[in-house]
């Protein structure tokens, strides 16, 4: 469009530049009207004409200018020059570089370009390539993996992959991770084995409801078995009671080895349940008297486990088990001495046999003193415990 105005204009500047109107021919003037005068006229027309013609119009057969302009070519060579360029398509250097060229457009025969850009591919080339990947429909997989990492975008066309399908498969994907996910941390969360001792996860540390109460730190139990312990520890205040035998009026331990009754005692009044921590027997006397008169006397021989020389106690119709034991010489008395009575201490833990409730019967095995009439007066025997409720 611009060659065609480009052509026009320089049609008009050959005519507006012309040579000056011819004068009259044949000394014929135009009349005011008719005959002479408008054939004169006529014929001054086609004298400019011709002679414009000739000279910067130019002929049909006029050659193709080429190169720079001149002040010889005419308007005809000009065109001509025009159409020739045009068709030649611009050729490399023919015209302003600005101007675009068939090289960088390429032409109807160019063929389709492949893969990535680059420096030498027309525009038609280009384009052929992009209706080409449009056509084949982005083939399954050639473009989902590029569309989920924002490389391409497809906006849902029936021949291919759309967005909504690659972005419901990316969701399914992160949703399947999602849970896999859950079900890993659930898993670690479920309640572990009563009284595991393993440290892995969090669940095997806080531990089971069922777990066994732990009282001892170490590195193996639960939150849950500590507690429990703990709780367990606190109902285990101890409360210490004392029961009393009734009153034996004397016990004289024979020259001869013997055993002798000394009395019972009744645990009563404990709590349901309790546990008996601690226990311990005494066996006490408001005097002693040596009754020999002629020599010192004393407990004669030491306590034989089991055997001989020992106090016993008993839980109802059980076994006798040994309490307070001996030691040869103690007691020693001198002749017809008499003094404040002793208090015997049992140095043994009886709560395996004194475990609660009960009738406790006591008895000094093959009590023998070292010669006759060691007297003890106003005897009694203690039961002291120390128990704990849970």
């Amino acid at each position: 469009m611009k060659r065609m105005y480009l052509i026009l204009i320089i049609i008009l500047l050959a005519v507006s530049c012309g040579p000056p109107p011819l004068p009259p021919v044949g000394g014929i003037t135009p009349g005011p009207s008719g005959g002479d005068a408008t054939l004169a006229n006529q014929t001054i027309i086609i004298n400019a004409i011709s002679a414009l013609g000739g000279t910067s119009i130019g002929q049909m057969t006029d050659a193709s200018h080429t190169g720079a302009t001149d002040n010889t070519t005419t308007v005809m060579g000009y065109t001509k020059q025009l159409v020739t360029d045009e068709r030649a398509g611009f050729t490399a250097g023919a015209k302003d570089s600005t101007v675009a060229k068939v090289a960088d457009t390429g032409t109807v025969a160019t063929a389709a370009h492949t893969g990535a850009v680059d420096a030498i591919t027309t525009i038609v080339g280009y384009i052929k390539q992009l209706v080409t990947d449009e056509i084949a429909g982005f083939t399954a997989g050639a473009k989902t993996a590029e569309l989920i990492s924002g490389a391409a975008v497809d906006f849902g066309s029936t021949a291919k992959t759309s967005l909504q399908t690659a972005a419901q498969a990316a969701i399914t994907a992160s949703s399947l991770a999602t849970s896999a996910g859950q079900t890993t941390i659930i898993n670690d969360l479920a309640v572990p084995t009563a009284n595991a001792s393993t440290n892995t996860n969090e669940r095997d540390v806080i531990g089971n409801k069922t777990d066994t109460a732990v009282t001892t730190v170490g590195t193996t139990a639960s939150n849950a078995a500590m507690i429990k312990g703990i709780l367990a520890d606190q109902g285990k205040q101890l409360t210490m009671v004392t029961f009393y035998s009734d009153p034996v009026l004397g016990l004289t331990l024979p020259a001869s080895a013997g055993t002798l009754a000394i009395g019972t005692v009744a645990v009563a009044g404990l709590p349901a349940g309790v546990t008996v921590v601690h226990a311990k027997c005494f066996l006490v006397s408001r005097i002693i008297e040596n009754l020999d008169t002629a020599a010192t006397n004393y407990i004669d021989g030491a306590t034989v486990a089991n055997t001989s020389q020992v106090i016993q106690v008993k839980k109802g119709a059980g076994a006798y088990a040994d309490c307070i034991t001996f030691l040869a010489g103690q007691a020693s008395m001198y002749a017809s001495g008499r003094e404040g009575g002793p208090v015997f201490v049992c140095a043994n833990d009886m709560a395996s046999t004194i475990t609660g409730n009960d009738t406790y019967t006591f008895q000094w095995l093959l009590a023998k003193a070292h010669s006759a009439s060691l007297y003890l007066q106003g005897v009694h025997c203690i039961i002291q415990l120390w128990y704990s409720v849970p």
